[in-house]
């Protein structure tokens, strides 16, 4: 798994409080909303990941943060 794969999971579990994977998405956990968006966003900035705000739109998933996701060190 790729450490960026990684890193995403992490931050997106620790925000929504259960176990994710790369299918876990807006559609199949309740209690992903706007506010945990943006605590989603802020936590990956943290870790220095960076996700483009023009994409944030087309995200529907863990696996859509992943694909748009980088290494703001590259």
């Amino acid at each position: 798994m790729p450490p960026i794969e990684i890193a995403v999971l992490r931050c997106v579990g620790e925000i929504l409080k259960k176990e994710v994977n790369l299918d876990t998405s807006v559609k199949n956990t309740p209690n992903w909303d706007s506010l945990k968006m943006v605590q989603i966003i802020m936590s990956l900035d943290e870790n220095g990941i960076g996700v483009p705000l023009e994409k944030l739109a087309t995200v529907e998933s863990i696996r859509d943060l992943v694909r748009i996701s980088f290494r703001e060190s590259e």
